[in-house]
Order: structure tokens, then sequence, then C-alpha cells
């Protein structure tokens, strides 16, 4: 287990996103946005601060704020509740494609505490 920040989420994301795609060619557009390519994207995201940028600015060097129906990759919400929140708390493994985790937020943790502590 381990508490995930929004701030650290977005770190996560940045970093994750130009090691998931380092091999695309330079002018390979974007899968989901082919007005845009992955050199394209790649410099974008090397020019955002990640001590201050925000989810949508993540979403926008990257393309994805032109699909509405994928999840940011640095959405901190809790998967009990669907809050978005400062700081979850991740239990199972690290995000991948087959792994298992859920994140929760203070709350949830709080009802999930109250539901194996009752009488």
């Amino acid at each position: 287990m381990r508490i995930i920040t929004a701030r650290g989420a977005i770190k996560n994301a940045i970093a994750s996103w130009l090691d998931q795609y380092r091999h695309d060619a330079e002018s390979a557009p974007l899968h989901w946005k082919r007005d845009k390519t992955f050199g394209q994207a790649r410099a974008e995201l090397r020019t955002l601060d990640a001590e201050t940028c925000s989810e949508s600015d993540f979403n926008r060097a990257t393309g994805l704020d032109s699909t509405a129906s994928y999840s940011s990759w640095c959405s901190n919400t809790c998967d009990e509740c669907g809050e978005h929140r400062d700081e979850v708390v991740r239990i199972g493994q690290e995000p991948d494609y087959d792994a298992r985790w859920q994140d929760l937020c203070d709350g949830c943790l709080r009802k999930a505490l109250a539901m194996v502590t009752a009488p």
C-alpha cells in the first residue's frame, strides 16, 4: 500500500507516457488524434513543469483532451466513490495491463474499516 498524490500521479503520467511511446517515430500520428504526431506530443510533455501543470495540461499535450471516452493517465480518483481526491491509498499491485489494484480515498477506507470492525 502507498499514498498516491494528485501531483505524484501527474509526474508519473508524464514519465510513463514518455517511456511507453519512446519508440514511436517522431512523424507518426497519434493513434487517437491523427492531426498530432508522437514527436509533437513528446515535445509538449517535455515543456510541462511537472510541479505545476494540471491533468488538463497533460491531456492536451498527449492529445487525450479530444478523446471523450478515455480516462486520463493522471486521474487521482477513488475507485469506490468515484470522487477526484488530492490523495488516495493504492492497495495492490502497481497499475499495468493485467495488474490488480484499487485506489481508495480516506472516506471509503473508513467505511471499509467500519465494516470489518462492526460487531
